[in-house]
């Protein structure tokens, strides 16, 4: 049969199959977890008692769900703690969260991806969860990966389906794990916020500012920052038009 003879086909459809269910739709998390754990009890009846066509069928339907729940439990559900339900549309807040990827400088922008953890409305303070996309519309330097930031603005929350000249911006900020953009005018609305971090963090903070502080005494401003910028990815001190050469040629 064609499954015992290419296994690796067989699986990569039924995981591709459960995927694609569970993009675009679900019965529940819940009935998929009960099929599941229902198609593996059965698998291993069916391993016990070496009934070989049962199994692979089994097996196939197993990893068909098992995608499945895995997929609806991603892109399906959304916790109630989340950022785009816990704030009213068009509704100007404080947000505070930390930079998760390292940012994208682009010609007239820059990208922040934050995982926001505590939001202000209305003088209350709100602990949420979810990742925004900040978008600066200024290139800058100014931000590193691990940065704690506060910033006040409105959250956008693009539906999967609006299509921007044939493109899903929806789905695309979806599947990355983005619940919502907040557009700022320039880097002068985005403050450090105060450091909430265990031991390692400091200890990790150290050594940085220790490498930091060393190539500023031994070089000039511009060779501390690019010598810290390739050490240990400190860009924020780099100036933006020799920044923008290097990231041209794909080399920071």
């Amino acid at each position: 049969m064609f499954g015992f003879r290419y296994p690796a086909v067989i699986v990569l459809c039924c995981v591709a199959a459960g995927t694609l269910a569970g993009r675009y739709g679900s019965p529940g998390v819940t009935i998929l977890s009960v099929l599941a754990v229902g198609v593996c009890a059965a698998l291993v009846f069916a391993y016990v008692r070496q009934l070989r066509p049962y199994f692979v069928l089994l097996l196939a339907l197993g990893l068909f769900f098992g995608a499945w729940n895995r997929a609806a439990d991603r892109y399906q559900t959304i916790p109630p703690d989340d950022v785009s339900r816990l704030i009213p549309a068009e509704t100007k807040v404080l947000f505070f969260g930390r930079v998760t990827a390292w940012p994208e400088i682009k010609r007239e922008k820059t990208l922040l991806t934050c995982r926001i953890d505590s939001v202000v409305v209305a003088d209350s303070i709100h602990i949420v969860s979810g990742q925004v996309l900040v978008v600066i519309r200024r290139p800058t330097t100014g931000y590193a990966l691990g940065d704690r930031i506060r910033f006040q603005g409105r959250l956008m929350v693009p539906r999967p389906g609006g299509f921007l000249g044939g493109f899903d911006y929806g789905r695309y900020l979806e599947n990355r794990g983005i619940r919502g953009v907040i557009t700022l005018a320039d880097p002068a609305r985005v403050a450090m916020a105060d450091r909430v971090e265990n031991r390692a963090a400091r200890a990790v903070a150290g050594i940085r500012h220790w490498i930091m502080k060393t190539f500023t005494a031994d070089l000039g401003p511009v060779s501390a920052a690019m010598a810290t910028g390739f050490l240990i990815g400190e860009t924020r001190d780099i100036p933006e038009s020799l920044y923008q050469a290097f990231r041209c040629t794909g080399t920071m």
